[in-house]
């Protein structure tokens, strides 16, 4: 199997699988060879992909339920769109972001950038409109 491993279709090891190896050769047998995966595997930081698409569907889930798509703007429903956003926030991340822990770490720190840039976001309408 180590062969296999090792093989040019397999382009050898990696300075992580190498480091892995030194830590625990156990570790690495059963990761990289027999490719067993845990179950509860949780990244710990989630990328700036995953943080811009929450904003944008945390806005466009405001838009529809909120605000109504098509629908005049008004102050009133901007000022409650914001007062709701750090609602939909949570659960936009409960419902598609199911894997990434939020209450600890970097992802506590997007999560209070999140809520800061969508309230921000509201801000600026409100003061564009009046």
């Amino acid at each position: 199997m180590l062969k296999n491993e090792l093989s040019a279709e397999n382009r050898g090891l990696s300075p992580a699988s190498i480091t892995q190896y030194l830590r625990c050769p156990l570790q690495f047998y059963f990761s990289r060879i027999v490719k067993l995966k845990s179950e509860d595997e949780i990244e710990e930081s989630f990328g700036y992909n995953v943080f811009g698409n929450w904003i944008h569907e945390t806005l466009e889930a405001i838009s529809k339920k909120v605000i109504g798509l098509g629908e005049p703007l008004n102050k009133q429903n901007l000022i409650r769109a914001k007062e709701q956003s750090e609602g939909y926030l949570k659960r936009i991340f409960e419902q598609k972001y199911k894997g990434y822990e939020i209450e600890t770490g970097w992802n506590h720190i997007f999560g209070l950038m999140a809520k800061n840039l969508v309230e921000s976001y509201y801000d600026i309408r409100i003061q564009n409109l009046t």
